[in-house]
């Protein structure tokens, strides 16, 4: 036996040693690679369905700032409407009167109680606030919106002066 071969025998099986450490090094790679691909695709599609949350988020948020601004509004004329009661002015003819109550000046009301007024029913059902001015004709006194020019006979006569 020539023990001359074994060191290049050895170096022989080295060299093997390493192209098949060097051919599993690249299955591996390989075989992360198509997990790396794999993970990388499924971030991506999370990444979407992220986005596609964030806008609709979005968008509730929208949506319940504009109903809560709604409801506020609504809380606020539901207010102003109970300050008034339909009020029956003359035999048949309806109009809203602030609700009487006994009020006095104070730091929530520096002013006192605020004057009796009548308002139009139907500009306060457009959610209009016009308060009816008194107009004399012909010895009647009359109710008229100045908005909608509508009259409302308040069954109060005033004397009429003759001129004769």
């Amino acid at each position: 036996m020539d023990f001359s071969l074994i060191p290049s025998a050895l170096a022989a099986i080295s060299g093997s040693i390493s192209v098949a450490k060097t051919a599993l090094e690249v299955r591996d790679f390989n075989s992360a690679g198509a997990a790396i691909s794999e993970i990388t695709q499924k971030l991506i599609d999370l990444q979407t369905q992220v986005i596609a949350g964030n806008g609709a988020f979005m968008q509730l948020q929208q949506e319940h700032s504009a109903l809560a601004q709604k409801v506020r509004v609504l809380e606020e004329l539901r207010t102003e409407r109970e300050r008034y009661s339909l009020f029956e002015i003359s035999t048949g003819t309806f109009v809203y009167r602030l609700n009487v109550a006994p009020q006095t000046a104070g730091a929530d009301n520096p002013q006192g109680p605020e004057p009796m007024h009548y308002l139009c029913p139907r500009c306060f059902g457009q959610q209009a606030k016009s308060i009816l001015q008194r107009h004399v004709v012909w010895g009647t006194v009359n109710l008229e919106c100045p908005v909608c020019n509508t009259n409302f006979d308040s069954g109060e006569r005033v004397p009429t002066k003759s001129i004769y």
